[in-house]
Formats: structure tokens, C-alpha cells, sequence
């Protein structure tokens, strides 16, 4: 939490930092919102208000409303979520198929949560009624409850009183006059007296429904449905509501719609439409268990329909029990082919026997489905008796076009006993591209056999009623699986037509096109398919690779090597993120290449010529080098205290900041590569012995230094290059004092993300984040702004930076505390967690060093959280240190560990017994342990902590310094005050006061005993009845 965090009430004002400790809050508690009375109950039965408020306002908030409204406006029912899928799930293709399960059970578990909540809603409904009735007659009744027989709904509704009928009437002429207002307050106060009258509920959903309210209309309807379950219309028209408001929450309205539709079915069972409905969104939310049930119990009902059994052969494939569905085919086709049912649009047709042959390719038994094709194609075309066709199975000639010159080779044939159209000309195209594919995937590739069926699509036809218009899905199978087999020319035929069709080629085309133009050898061509990715994917780091790769094979370093840094950028910007080959702009604007190099035209824009590269920089250095000019004028009236010019100054800076983070040389993609210099010679020698792990990466950088070798074959003497000193003319020391100066100007206007990227952005600069004394002055400058912000939390992360980097260095732990305690935050990070486990590592550390090396080789197996230095070496000490042994017991204190501080506390007395704030600590420790509920002698523990208190009190009356002095007194008498003795305490605190005259009061000196203890005693006073005094130590020492 933020330490300046304001929580603003009508009644309360809490800023957290105005407090040595926050209150307690419990996370559960949510203050009542009483700004609404409509939400909230009458004395007797439900209000209006309460109810009606999911139909005449907008959603409320889920924290507020009552159950009624939670139950009708935001828990629409629908069926459970889960994302088991029931035993088909688990089950493998040898599974058998489940049993029979009724409609309601599909659904068994969203229906009964329902129906237990339209239950409950109706009982406090008859409860509320029957309690207002009883009023009346003077008698008290408890709510109504059914008999043990009574029926579950769909009875008539309570009987209706006088009242009750007028409101009706007046509805219903107020609807019928459009005076929907008025007729929506008549019907809740219908509601509200009698919760069973359905016609109140589809009236009130019908006038949301013209208001354009379909939310509040689903609800009203539901509600009907609910009085009347056996109305399957009534449930449809919900489940139609439901599914026009799933554009908004999609899964929400599509399982409540399964809902309705279940409960359709239930009271029509021979409804197939809605069971239809329902299987097909069980399978869009993903419940693919379900939907197979669902089907499979369709499929009982109505065997062997095609329809039905499409969808659960595609619902099979998604639970990848293919066997099952194959099975469910073959029975099917004995079926039809027995004559036990009808051909084509009524029966079994060629989009069954597609899907049907498809199933072998998702087994990958490609042997068997060309063997299952031809059999079923055969008994389609009214060929069923010519079985011989059979055996031959090493080619396709039974579907030639023409009988010569294979076909009547075949023993058994007899030219014209069945008709031309039986045979080659009859296949549907889809599956005779599909005989090509199982070829060319089968053990024995027959890629002649599979080119004679993929010439039926005739490639070379580019006229207008060529098939690529008609079939260019055809056209993408049998390209990609001829450039899989490694029949890349080929592949091409069938490839290129692809070119020119309008919002066909998407990313993944072009980068299939453009690897099979590279294995076919044509570099140009695939060159310019990367190129078009390049043009319009400017983040695509797939095509740059390939870009790179294919230069460096055709000797073009430079062009190389500017794709590799490219790609090195992107992945600093973007690292982590898995490289895709996807289409974010969906490939409908794409630019299409020529079909051939020679009519392409580059898709990207030209490379940019060395000598261009050099007069833009030029261009670019004078301009910094003024702007530079204009920095150094303004800084110096700003120094002055010239605050007009602030403004501009810092836009100087930003310009000049913005410069220097857009050169690549200093921000490489790994920071830990030093800065040697600017030339390639130079990045190539801080390349040498450093390799990234990730893949691509990994690539890139031995590319990069394969191109730089080949870029200096020139053999130039490249390893005494001085490494510079400076940028655009400005030394890099004034570089970071720009960064850092920039920063504590934007801390100062309160620019808390502005500040931290620019301190960012100077840390990742390699010429600064090498440099030791660059490193100090960032992190110096960082934790001050940080202290501007009085973010604890930054504070913490900059201290451990220090306390790593000066391992065991007094001086970082100091820091640590000092800062913590100039931090305005909320305190929680000084004896947070992971800043507690940090110390106690160096302190393991710090201890591990002291250990012989026979005594640490057999611990070290148990001693774990030695930390290493930057280099990977053991940084234990060879003394202990007391600072931290000290400020881990501070930790553990604040954290209210006195005890376990004590430890700690301990080991730094035995190294420093003289030490005034180790014996101080030790004491309060002590005292405050006592002060616990549960304590072993809490006598004993006070006298041991005021015996290091005296300890401490007699090391600092020794000093010459009477602040420390001073500083004595008021602990000892705040440690009796403490402790109720607050007369003990009294004497000290004159003594406070006493030795105030002696401090000096000058400029440098901010002492604040004086006051601390005048006010303690000005109390003390008062509380005693001395209030002549109190009111004299108040006029001396609390008064301005």
C-alpha cells in the first residue's frame, strides 16, 4: 500500500503516514452504503424496491442488492463449468460407449443448483405473502411449505384477491397504452404481493424487451419459466435471449442457454432441434464429454443419421477417439449399402464419405484409408460388384479419366458395362486430392501416382474459370504436403496460383512460399516473400532471421548484419515472448508478390548505402553537439536560481537523453558486454567468449561474429583500438551527470515513472553499468529520489544493491537502516519477509567464512544461502561483523521477535561490549519481551533489561558530548514511564532538561530530547493534579 494513500469517508479521514502504527482492518468488512434506501429490506416482506431493481436499473454492484436480485439479475442459471468431459475423457479408442443417460441427467448438476435456488426464492416469496396475511387477520403465520406429495411447479397460483386483479388490470392497460414506466411499477408491486403470477412476469418481460433491455427481459422470463417448467416455448424463447446477449460474455450466456435448452427438452422430449442446439454449445464451451453424450444419445434415437453423426465425428476427433468414430462410419456404410437407407441429399453422400476418409488421415493409416475410399466411392457410383479393384492397390488407375492405357490392363475389366461418370470423372475432387495426399504420406511415398490426381486441379490454368478460384483450399493441401515430401518445384505449381487470390495468402503462406522458393534454390524469390512479411509485420523477427541467413549464404555481410541487429533489438524490447509464424492483421491487406523474381518488385523499402549512413550521422552529431551548446547555458542560469528557464533545460535534457539511449552501442541485448567502442572490430571483441542461451539469440550472435569476420577480411589491426571516452564530443561522466540531474528534476515534480525509466535507462547503459563508480552515483541518485517519493519499497530493492555489492561492508547496513528510517512509508519493507531471509544469508555467509575448510567440506551439504560475488566466488568474511549482526536483531525487534533478536543482539555484545546502542537494544529487548501476555519470569526479564539499560546509561554519561548525554537520560526515564513507574521516570526527565542548556544552539544541531521529554513530563504533571507546573514546563519548553 502506498504510504500517502488517503481513505476519504463521509464521516473519517485516515492519511497512514499521520500514524506510528495503522489499525487493524479486517479485509472482509465492507461499510454499509445507505445513500440508496430502495436496497434495502422493509420490516415486513420483501420491498418493492429490493426486487425490482435488476429490472428498472442498470447491474448493480455484486456487493449490494438482496438475494432476490442476486438470484435474478446475476446468477443466470447455467450448467457447471467444469472442465471434465465425463468418461470420455479418459477413455481410450477401445473404450466402449457409455449407457443410456436421460436428458436431465446431461445437465444434472446445473439443474438441481437451480432448482434448489428457484425453490428457496419461492418459499421466502409464500413466506413473505402468508406473514402479511396472518398480519391482517391478526394472527401470525410461519411460511407456507408444501406437503409431502405436492407437486414440484406448474400449478395454478395462489388465489387471487381483489387487490391483486386490479393491479393486473391497471398493468395491462398501461402496457397495452405504452406507458411502460408506469406499467413496470404495477407489475412490481404485483410481484411484491403475489410472487406465483406468471403473466406478470412475461408481461414485464416484454416490456423490457421493446425498451431494449434484453438483460432485465431474460430475467423476467426466466422467472416465468420457472412458475411454468413445462412450457418448452417459454424455455426457447429464454435460450434465444441467451444467446443473442452472448456477444457480450460469451460463456456466461452460452451455459445459461445449455440451461434452457435442457429444460426444453425436458418438457418436449422429441424436441431434436434443441438437442441439436444444445450438443453444439457444449462443444463450443469447450465440455467435449457432454457433447459426445449428447449426440450419442441423439444417434439411439434417430440411427444412423448422417447429420448427427458429422457433428460426433468431429466432436470424436477433439477427444482424439478415432477408432470410435470410424467404427460408428463402418457401420453406417454397411447400413446404407445394404439399402437399409437413402443416398445423397436425404441419406449418406460424399461429404459423409469425406469425413469418413478423413478419420484415417488423423490415425495415420493412410494404407487403409485409400483402401476404404475407393470401396465406398465404388458402391456410391453404383460400381459395388466390381470387387476385383481390390486388388490393385499400388496405384489409383480405377479412377483414371479414360480406360487407356491403364485401366484396361486390369483382368476383369470390361470396357462400357458401367458408365464413364462411375469411374475417374465421378470422384468428387476433394477426395481424389485427398487419394494424392495419402500417397505422398504413406511408408512408400508414390509421388507419380499422387501428381496424376493433383493435375485434376490443373495449376498452369491462369484463365477465369481456372479451379484455384473454386478449390484454393485443395490448392494449400497438396503444395504443403509436396514441400513436406521435398518435392519443392512441384509444391511451387500448385503454390503460386495462391499468389493472386484476393484475401487468401496470409503470414503463414508467404513463409511457406518463401522457404520452399529457398530449397528450390530460387534466393530472389524467396527473398522478396520475406521481404513483403518484413514490410508489413514491422515486429516479425521470424522473416528477419530467414532474411539474415539467406544473405549470409549469398556473401551479403552487410545486409546480414543490419537484419541481426534488428532482431537483437526486438528481442531486448520484446524478450520471453515465443516467436510465432502468426497473422496479427488476419491477411486481408496483404501485398502479394509477382509470381516470378522477375516480375516482383521489392516489398520493403532499400537498404540504406554506407554513405548515407555516414551523412545522417554526421547530420545527427552536429545537431546534438548545439543542442549540447544550449544545455550548458541554460544549466548555468538554472544553477543561478533562474527558474524561468527550468522548463526549458529539462526539454534540452530529454532531447539530449533521448539521443544517447537511441544509439545501439550502448544498450547491446545483454548488458553484461562491455563497451569497447563503436566500430564492428571493437563489438566483435566484446562478443568473444559470451554466448546467450536462447536459441535465436544464441544464432544471431555467432552469425554476428561470422559477419564481422567477414566484414574485416580487409586485414585491419584492430586490438589496440583505444576505447572512447566520451559521445558526439561529451565525455561519458557528463553524460551521467545529464541522466542524473534529469531524474532528480522529474522526482522533484513528482514524475515517480519518468524518474525511475531514466534511472533505468542510465543502469542499462553498458558504458555506465561497467563502471563501479558510475553504478554508486546511480544508485545514490536513485534512493533519493526514491526518499522524495518515500517509496519504501524502491528503497529496499537500491539497499540490497548495495549491501550485495559491498558485501560485508559496515557502511551498506548502515545505509539500510538510515534510510529506512528518513523514509516517510509505511515501514513494513524494513522487516519485510525477504528483506528478513536476505540478512540472514549474509549472515550464513559471514559465518561460513569463519569455518575451517575440513569443518565446511563436511557441512556443506546442510549450510545453504552462502552468497556469491559477481565472479561466482564465496564472499564470506574473515571476521564477523557487527552491523549486521546488529541490524538483523533490529529487524527481528521490529518485527516483534524479541526473543530471537536477543540471539543476534548477543553475539554482537561479545564483539563490541562497549557499545552503547547493542546494550540499549539488548535491554528494551528484555523489557519488551516482559511486557508479552505469555512470559517464563517477567520480574527477572525487566531486571535483566534495565541492568543493560544502566549498562548503556553509564557508557553514555561518559561522553563529552552532551547530546549523548542527554539522549541517556530521556531512554531511562521513557523506560520507567513505559512501565506505569512514572515517578521514577520524572527525575530524568529534568535532567533532560537541565542538560539542554548546555547544548548549543546553533544551525548544524537538530536536537528533539528537550521537547519529548518536557511534553512526557508536562503529562505526567497533569494526570498527578499538578497542573501549576505542568502549565510551566508548557510556557518554557512547548511554546513558539
Amino acid at each position: 500500500m502506498d504510504h500517502d494513500t488517503e481513505f476519504n469517508g463521509d464521516s473519517f479521514q485516515w492519511i497512514q503516514h499521520d500514524f506510528d502504527r495503522a489499525p487493524i482492518v479486517h479485509e472482509g468488512f465492507i461499510p454499509q452504503d445507505d445513500d440508496n434506501g430502495e436496497y434495502e429490506a422493509e420490516e415486513n416482506g420483501l420491498s418493492v424496491a429490493s426486487y425490482s431493481s435488476s429490472y428498472a436499473d442498470e447491474p448493480m454492484d455484486d456487493n449490494s442488492g438482496t438475494d432476490e436480485d442476486d438470484y435474478l439479475h446475476h446468477n443466470i442459471p447455467g450448467p457447471d463449468n467444469s472442465t471434465s468431459e465425463d468418461y470420455h475423457s479418459s477413455s481410450s479408442d477401445d473404450s466402449t460407449s457409455a449407457g443410456e443417460v436421460s436428458d436431465a441427467a446431461d445437465s444434472e448438476s446445473e439443474f438441481y443448483t437451480l432448482q434448489e435456488d428457484v425453490a428457496n426464492f419461492q418459499q421466502r416469496i409464500r413466506g413473505e405473502v402468508a406473514e402479511q396475511d396472518g398480519q391482517r387477520r391478526g394472527r401470525r403465520a410461519g411460511p407456507h411449505r408444501r406437503g409431502k406429495g405436492g407437486r414440484r411447479g406448474g400449478g395454478k397460483s395462489a388465489e387471487s384477491r381483489p387487490e391483486i386483479k386490479i393491479l393486473q388490470t391497471e398493468a395491462n392497460e398501461a402496457f397495452v397504452d405504452r406507458d411502460y414506466d408506469k406499467a413496470i411499477g404495477l407489475l412490481e408491486r404485483l410481484i411484491k404481493t403475489n410472487g406465483e403470477i406468471y403473466g406478470a412476469y412475461t408481461t414485464l418481460g416484454e416490456i423490457h424487451r421493446e425498451r431494449g433491455n434484453p438483460q432485465k427481459s431474460l430475467t423476467a422470463f426466466i422467472s416465468a419459466a420457472h412458475l411454468k417448467p413445462n412450457d418448452a416455448a417459454l424455455w426457447l424463447k429464454c435460450a434465444s435471449l441467451a444467446l443473442e446477449l452472448s456477444e457480450t460474455d460469451r460463456a456466461k450466456y452460452l451455459s445459461s442457454a445449455v440451461y434452457m435448452f435442457t429444460n426444453a427438452i425436458s418438457a418436449n422430449p422429441g424436441d431434436f432441434k434443441s438437442m441439436f442446439q444444445r450438443a453444439s454449445l457444449y462443444r463450443e464451451l469447450g465440455h467435449h464429454g457432454k457433447a459426445a453424450t449428447a449426440y450419442e444419445q441423439m444417434l439411439k434415437k434417430l440411427p444412423h443419421d448422417t447429420t448427427v453423426l458429422r457433428h460426433l465425428a468431429r466432436v470424436y476427433i477433439d477427444l482424439k477417439q478415432i477408432r470410435k468414430a470410424k467404427q460408428l462410419y463402418m457401420e453406417s456404410v454397411a447400413y446404407y449399402s445394404s439399402g437399409g437407407g437413402m443416398l445423397e441429399e436425404d441419406g449418406f453422400s460424399w461429404s459423409d464419405v469425406n469425413i469418413y476418409i478423413e478419420l484415417f488421415g488423423h490415425s495415420r493409416e493412410y494404407d487403409d484409408g485409400i483402401k476404404e475410399l475407393k470401396f465406398v466411392a465404388r458402391w456410391m457410383l453404383g460400381r459395388a460388384e466390381e470387387a476385383y479393384w481390390d486388388g490393385v492397390r499400388n496405384d489409383d488407375r480405377e479412377w483414371d479419366s479414360d480406360d487407356f492405357p491403364r485401366r484396361i490392363r486390369v483382368g476383369g475389366f470390361t470396357p462400357g458395362s458401367f458408365p464413364r461418370i462411375s469411374y475417374g470423372d465421378g470422384l468428387p475432387l476433394e477426395l481424389r486430392i485427398k487419394l494424392g495426399l495419402y500417397r505422398l504420406k504413406m511408408d512408400r511415398i508414390q509421388v507419380e501416382e499422387a501428381l496424376r490426381h493433383f493435375a485434376w486441379l490443373k495449376p498452369d490454368d491462369d484463365g477465369p474459370d481456372a479451379k484455384v478460384y473454386d478449390y484454393p483450399d485443395l490448392f494449400r493441401e497438396a503444395a504443403e504436403a509436396l514441400n513436406e515430401a521435398g518435392f519443392y518445384k512441384d509444391a511451387l505449381r500448385f503454390y503460386e496460383p495462391l499468389i493472386n487470390m484476393d484475401e487468401y495468402p496470409d503470414l503463414e503462406f508467404y513463409f511457406q512460399l518463401a522457404d520452399c522458393y529457398r530449397s528450390a534454390g530460387l534466393s530472389k524469390e524467396a527473398e522478396e516473400c520475406y521481404q513483403t512479411i518484413v514490410a508489413n509485420d514491422e515486429e516479425n523477427i521470424d522473416a528477419r532471421v530467414s532474411l539474415a541467413k539467406l544473405y549470409e549464404d549469398q556473401n551479403m555481410p552487410e545486409q546480414a548484419y543490419a537484419y541481426v541487429n534488428e532482431i537483437i533489438l526486438l528481442r531486448r524490447q520484446d524478450k520471453g515472448t515465443p516467436i510465432k509464424r502468426t497473422d496479427p492483421h488476419g491477411g486481408a491487406d496483404w501485398p502479394a508478390p509477382a509470381k516470378r523474381a522477375s516480375r516482383i518488385k521489392r516489398a520493403g523499402p532499400p537498404l540504406v548505402t554506407r554513405e548515407q549512413r555516414r551523412e545522417n550521422e554526421r547530420i545527427r552529431d552536429e545537431n546534438v553537439r548545439a543542442l549540447y551548446k544550449k544545455f550548458q547555458y541554460l544549466h548555468t542560469r538554472a544553477r543561478a536560481g533562474e527558474d524561468q528557464v527550468l522548463a526549458e533545460w529539462m526539454e534540452c535534457s530529454s532531447d539530449l537523453i533521448d539521443d544517447f539511449r537511441n544509439s545501439r552501442v550502448f544498450y547491446p541485448y545483454d548488458k553484461h558486454i562491455k563497451f569497447l567502442g563503436y566500430s564492428s572490430a571493437a563489438r566483435k571483441r566484446a562478443l568473444e567468449g559470451y554466448r546467450k542461451r536462447e536459441n535465436i539469440l544464441n544464432a544471431m550472435e555467432m552469425m554476428a561474429e561470422r559477419l564481422q569476420g567477414s566484414m574485416e577480411a580487409n586485414g585491419k589491426q584492430v586490438e589496440n583500438l583505444p576505447v572512447p571516452k566520451d559521445y558526439r564530443g561529451i565525455s561519458f561522466d557528463v553524460w551521467l551527470d545529464i541522466f542524473l540531474e534529469y531524474a532528480l528534476c522529474l522526482a522533484k515534480a513528482s514524475d515517480i515513472d519518468e524518474t525511475y525509466e531514466i534511472i533505468q535507462a542510465a543502469i542499462d547503459a553498458i558504458v555506465f553499468y561497467h563502471s563501479r563508480d558510475s553504478m554508486f552515483q546511480i544508485h545514490v541518485c536513485w534512493f533519493t529520489c526514491a526518499l522524495l517519493f518515500n517509496d519504501d519499497d524502491t528503497i529496499c530493492k537500491i539497499t540490497r544493491w548495495f549491501m550485495s555489492t559491498y558485501q560485508l561492508t559496515t557502511d551498506s547496513y548502515r545505509l539500510y537502516a538510515a534510510l529506512h528510517r528518513l523514509c516517510r512509508g509505511s515501514g513494513s519493507w524494513y522487516n519485510a519477509a525477504p528483506s528478513q531471509k536476505y540478512l540472514l544469508r549474509q549472515i550464513r555467509a559471514m559465518d561460513q567464512g569463519l569455518i575451517t575448510k575440513q569443518v565446511r567440506h563436511i557441512a556443506s551439504e546442510k549450510v545453504t544461502g552462502a552468497t556469491t560475488g559477481g565472479q561466482g566466488m564465496s564472499t564470506g568474511g574473515s571476521s564477523l561483523n557487527v552491523a549486521l549482526l546488529v541490524l538483523y536483531g533490529h529487524i527481528l525487534y521490529a518485527g516483534g521477535g524479541y526473543g530471537y533478536a536477543l540471539i543476534y543482539l548477543f553475539r554482537a555484545h561479545k564483539l563490541d561490549p562497549q557499545n552503547p546502542m547493542i546494550s540499549l537494544s539488548i535491554g528494551l529487548s528484555y523489557i519488551h519481551l516482559s511486557l508479552k501476555r505469555q512470559t517464563e519470569n517477567r520480574h527477572f526479564q525487566i531486571m535483566q533489561g534495565f541492568s543493560f539499560l544502566f549498562r548503556y546509561y553509564d557508557i553514555r554519561k561518559g561522553s563529552q558530548h552532551p547530546k549523548e548525554r542527554q539522549e541517556a537520560e530521556y531512554n531511562v526515564g521513557r523506560a520507567y514511564h513505559m512501565l506505569g513507574l512514572a515517578h521514577l521516570g520524572v527525575p530524568y526527565y529534568e535532567k533532560v532538561l537541565k542538560l539542554a542548556e548546555d547544548i548549543p544552539k546553533d544551525a548544524h544541531t537538530k536536537e528533539t530530547f528537550t521537547t519529548d521529554a518536557a511534553y512526557n513530563l508536562q503529562l505526567i504533571y497533569a494526570m498527578a493534579g499538578n497542573l501549576e507546573l505542568a502549565q510551566r514546563i508548557t510556557e518554557k519548553y512547548l511554546t513558539l
